[in-house]
């Protein structure tokens, strides 16, 4: 943990609990009072204030400089010299959606687990383990331990389908955010999953708990869904294989490898020159986690609307066909962007509505046209009826007149229908 307990805190009679914070920001000083611990005390001294004078720091400073710059000329050994593009670390990418960095080192530690007898179904890193940038042109040693400063070892461990869904439903599970570019984004959280061999697709609009739309694996034969009593393989980093950063319903035996570290320097080395590097361009990327940016209201919406343009439809057999093809049309999109795995946004689907009550009015507000009856000529012109007198029945206006009628109580029933 990365908090700071300025003056401690006590546990019991004989528990005092410190902690300096993070990046030795602080020095923990800590005072016990033997005869009585309680009057025990604890203090943070500000690392930049603290000073010493002591004639034998520079023998501990030699050797400290000779192991620097012993690190220093193995960090700075070339890995890779052609990279193109920043790989970005920022918090703002890492903690709370998918990350290209996150998804390079994800797949170094599917590729490095094809070695395992038992073969990883997917792999997952917290983001908050991902601390440094990749610069280009080259990338180095160092680079690789700075991005991956903790040590952490490769594990697999066996999951079932419900530990995968538990463990996704915990890490998209921050309150929704807007980004910098107005995006609806989760809140930051150092658990965010970064992931490979999967696709998953939430949607933060619905109740912690419940977020998760689905879960697909990866396969050479396509996309497989997740089956919740299923057994499969999980590659993570040791801290979160024993149910760190909150990562309870994970744990039991497992396999550990070599440090994470070394798998992803060794995968930049092995294939660095063969990898599609396109693919890691772009820093936020949407292939593999998709966040439904709608809220629950708009999609119940959509679906209504679709239903009633539908029912219109089958009660439309009088309309022409371009009209009705125009609303199928609209209908068949609208359809496809709520199934398919995709992160349509807000807009789009209110686009699609709007499509689709166009098409539905322009049908509603069509009028059939009014076939006219050719008037029939007297046999004898003293047959004509004298002017002002309408008593006499004429054929031809009762058929317009019953088609206007007709018309009108056929527009007003598709209305009310």
């Amino acid at each position: 943990s990365h908090t700071e307990y300025p003056t401690g805190e006590f546990h019991g009679d004989n528990v005092l609990y410190v902690q300096t914070g993070e990046y030795l920001n602080n020095i923990g000083h800590v005072e016990i009072d033997l005869a009585d611990f309680s009057n025990s005390t604890a203090k943070l001294v500000p690392t930049f204030s603290y000073t010493v004078e002591d004639a034998a720091l520079p023998k501990v400073l030699e050797p400290e400089k000779a192991a620097q710059d012993g690190f220093d000329a193995v960090g700075s050994e070339s890995i890779f010299d052609d990279l193109e593009f920043i790989l970005s670390s920022d918090r703002d990418i890492v903690r709370r959606r998918e990350a290209a960095l996150g998804n390079l080192i994800t797949d170094a530690m599917m590729s490095y687990g094809q070695g395992f007898s038992q073969k990883p179904d997917l792999a997952v890193i917290n983001g908050g383990g991902i601390r440094a940038d990749i610069n280009p042109p080259t990338i180095t040693v160092g680079d690789v331990i700075a991005v991956l400063p903790f040590g952490n070892m490769y594990s697999s461990i066996e999951v079932t389908g419900q530990q995968i869904l538990d463990m996704f439903e915990f890490s998209y599970k921050t309150e929704s955010d807007v980004s910098e570019e107005g995006e609806l984004v989760l809140g930051q959280a150092g658990g965010f999953l970064q992931v490979s061999g999967v696709k998953v697709i939430y949607n933060s609009a619905k109740p912690e708990g419940s977020r998760i739309e689905g879960i697909w694996f990866e396969r050479d034969t396509g996309l497989e869904a997740l089956d919740l009593a299923k057994s499969y393989v999980l590659a993570t980093n040791d801290f979160l294989a024993v149910g760190g950063d909150g990562y309870t319903m994970l744990g039991g035996p497992r396999i550990e490898g070599n440090g994470l570290e070394e798998v992803f320097r060794e995968f930049l080395e092995d294939h660095g020159d063969t990898l599609d590097w396109s693919l890691y361009e772009d820093q936020t990327p949407r292939t593999r986690l998709f966040q439904i940016e709608v809220d629950v209201e708009t999609l119940t919406t959509l679906e209504e609307t679709i239903v009633d343009a539908k029912a219109l439809i089958e009660d439309s057999d009088d309309i022409p066909v371009e009209l009705i093809n125009v609303l199928q049309a609209a209908i068949n999109k609208a359809e496809e962007y709520l199934l398919v795995v995709e992160d349509y946004t807000l807009e789009d689907h209110l686009l699609n509505i709007d499509a689709i009550l166009a098409a539905m009015e322009a049908i509603e507000d069509y009028e059939a046209p009014v076939v006219p009856v050719e008037p029939t000529e007297p046999e004898d012109k003293d047959e004509l009826p004298p002017t002002g007198i309408s008593s006499v029945f004429n054929p031809g206006f009762a058929l317009i007149g019953l088609g206007l009628v007709t018309t009108a109580v056929a527009k007003k029933r598709r209305k009310e229908d």
